[in-house]
């Protein structure tokens, strides 16, 4: 005790400031009073030492929920009282300019471009969203220590929680790069209908007499058979859905670089992005294509069984109306209601999402 008296007093003669006792296992390279995490979370200093779980619970939630705020303003263009030091994540890509990797954008022109650019305009620099050390810096918290509080929370790494919270935006890459894919092959849903009676697999492609090698199931390592013009005509639901589905995630890949895919995501790299699908949604990116193709394929069946349907039922008696209705119903006779085609039990079991997907392909 005499030492430590002794030691405050020398500290008093030469102006030296002491830190509180309550300050000891505080980072010294950050003051008091710019510990914003601290206001955020309640964890104060008088407070952390009574703090119950479901105390401390509730506070790292409102902690993540600042972080998770904080990015989807700087990602679409927030104030400044949002993150310091941070930078504007994909809202580019978001607000028209297409992403690398896409097909339909013109290849520019780097004989006479310059390279050494400012870092301001660096590819990664503008995408990659702003950094960890930034969150730190504006919260006045160290690295480690905020790694401590969202492990603490949902025993995750900062960086899977930052990865985590750009997944969101990955639907919109997803789907726009699906769509177009499935327009490419049978045009909006309904139009491949006329073609699908002629025995034709796409809209620009048509089943030989002899035959044609179809991919069966997605991925590289799936089987092959051959398929017949009469295959198709009486071809079961499920048989063309697993079919068109490989159809359409092969056709969504066609001239695609998942490395750019991911930079444009706001990732560093593809394992990355790959990661935190995985984290978030217990799936794999394979995995998420083949559900996404598998919805999209559901909707583009139920609008072609409505086309065969329409063109079914009329009352002329040209050829392909016979055709509709051998391949609608097995018979030659007009169909009559009630209709047990696909679009009529989606319209009775699940028409809030007939209605959404009518809306987002038209």
């Amino acid at each position: 005790m005499k030492r430590r008296r002794d030691y405050v007093d020398l500290c008093k003669r030469s102006g030296i400031k002491l830190r509180p006792a309550g300050l000891r296992n505080v980072n010294s390279k950050i003051a008091p009073d710019r510990m914003i995490w601290r206001r955020i979370s309640s964890f104060t200093l008088p407070l952390e030492p009574f703090m119950d779980a479901l105390e401390r619970q509730a506070g790292l939630e409102r902690l993540m929920k600042w972080v998770e705020k904080a990015f989807l303003n700087r990602a679409h263009g927030g104030g400044v009282d949002t993150l310091v030091g941070g930078r504007v994540n994909i809202a580019s890509t978001a607000s028209g300019n297409p992403s690398p990797g896409d097909r339909s954008v013109p290849a520019t022109r780097l004989v006479l471009a310059d390279w050494n650019s400012e870092l301001t305009s660096w590819e990664r620099v503008k995408r990659d969203g702003f950094s960890v050390e930034a969150i730190c810096a504006n919260l006045g918290i160290s690295r480690w220590k905020l790694t401590q509080l969202t492990k603490e929370y949902c025993n995750l790494t900062v960086n899977e929680v930052i990865d985590g919270i750009k997944v969101r935006h990955l639907k919109t890459y997803l789907l726009g790069r699906i769509k177009g894919a499935a327009f490419e092959l049978w045009g909006r849903p309904g139009h491949f209908a006329a073609y699908k009676i002629e025995g034709y697999v796409s809209c620009s492609e048509k089943c030989p007499q002899d035959g044609m090698l179809i991919r069966a199931g997605p991925g590289k390592q799936s089987k092959y058979f051959r398929i017949k013009p009469q295959d198709l005509f009486h071809e079961p639901k499920w048989a063309e859905k697993s079919r068109r589905t490989a159809q359409l995630v092969q056709k969504m890949w066609e001239g695609f670089d998942l490395e750019s895919w991911a930079l444009a995501a706001g990732y560093t790299n593809s394992m990355r992005l790959k990661r935190a699908v995985l984290t978030v949604l217990g799936k794999t990116l394979s995995q998420l294509e083949e559900l996404l193709a598998g919805e999209i394929i559901d909707f583009y069946q139920c609008a072609e069984d409505r086309e065969v349907r329409n063109l079914a039922c009329r009352k002329d008696e040209r050829a392909e109306v016979f055709r509709a209705r051998e391949f609608y119903h097995n018979c030659e006779d007009r169909p009559e209601e009630p209709f047990l085609d696909m679009w009529s039990a989606a319209e009775t079991g699940t028409p809030e999402w007939l209605a959404r997907m009518a809306g987002e392909f038209g």
